[in-house]
């Protein structure tokens, strides 16, 4: 999962947790849509931390490493 990925669930994320469309009554019976948004903005973040993480490490030059 890379950068990409993490904005994506951080948008969706956003959207779900911040009710910023009404779901159909069908799924808010189901599914809590703020729960569910709230976790997807918290791996988007992870992901994204992940990625950076990842992406450094890469470019390093080998003799570097320890």
């Amino acid at each position: 999962m890379g950068l990409g990925a993490g904005v994506v669930l951080m948008v969706v994320g956003a959207v779900l947790a911040l009710d910023a469309i009404a779901m159909p009554q069908a799924v808010t019976d189901v599914v809590r849509t703020d729960v569910v948004g709230w976790i997807c903005l918290a791996m988007g973040a992870l992901a994204i931390v992940l990625g950076v993480v990842t992406s450094r490490q890469a470019q390093r030059h080998p003799s570097d490493r320890r």
